[in-house]
């Protein structure tokens, strides 16, 4: 799965901030083995291995979105696969699955002026 292209490329792409960098980090810089970065997200190795075209770009390595080709498969739908190891990613992960849907409650009542409303009562 290939990223963008956004930045120089094209810069009116959605992924563009004001600043003229892609809010995803795009493209990303070549390591030569894959380490620890900055709040515990990995800097994945990526090798120069030269351009392909896409659509109507070339791109390279840099321009790749970490995926599992199993959960690929399987879904048949684009799926970002990236580790965080950082417990900010846990505090997230546990508010996301316990928030629950929005609720609400209303009632129609007729116009009539005699309709006596007892606020207790609808409590």
């Amino acid at each position: 799965m290939m990223h963008g292209p956004c930045g120089n490329l094209d810069p009116t792409r959605s992924s563009m901030r004001k600043q003229g960098h892609c809010k995803f980090k795009y493209p990303k810089s070549f390591a030569d083995q894959t380490s620890k970065g900055k709040n515990s997200y990995p800097i994945y190795r990526r090798r120069q291995t030269g351009d392909v075209k896409v659509r109507t770009q070339y791109l390279d390595n840099s321009w790749v979105v970490p995926y599992n080709p199993f959960l690929l498969s399987k879904f048949n739908c684009h799926i970002n696969v990236e580790i965080c190891s950082d417990i900010r990613a846990v505090k997230y992960i546990y508010k996301y699955i316990c928030k629950g849907h929005d609720k609400i409650t209303f009632h129609i009542h007729n116009n009539d002026m005699n309709t006596e409303i007892d606020k207790i009562k609808e409590y």
